[in-house]
């Protein structure tokens, strides 16, 4: 089995990190602590003792968006076949 092309993080970006942790804990299941970063507000979201989530309330406005990262095997050879097909990195 390969994680290849999986998701395996998600990151919220939001002005207001408590009411989105409000919101999602009880939909998703998701139980939250800091992650002890100096100087900016960044939440982590778990479940079952696994990290799924990183929620992030930025100093200076910014949109709200969500942002997904996938899994590679090789993140150079990756990067050089999204050039290879039209992509850009």
């Amino acid at each position: 089995m390969t994680h290849h092309g999986s998701p395996c993080w998600y990151e919220l970006t939001t002005p207001n990190s408590a009411s989105s942790t409000a919101f999602y804990g009880p939909i998703l299941g998701w139980e939250y602590r800091d992650s002890g970063m100096p100087g900016m507000s960044y939440t982590l979201a778990t479940r079952d003792g696994a990290m799924i989530a990183g929620i992030y309330q930025p100093e200076e406005a910014m949109p709200n968006f969500w942002m997904v990262y996938f899994a590679v095997a090789d993140c150079d050879a990756t990067a050089a076949k999204a050039k290879e097909l039209g992509g850009s990195v």
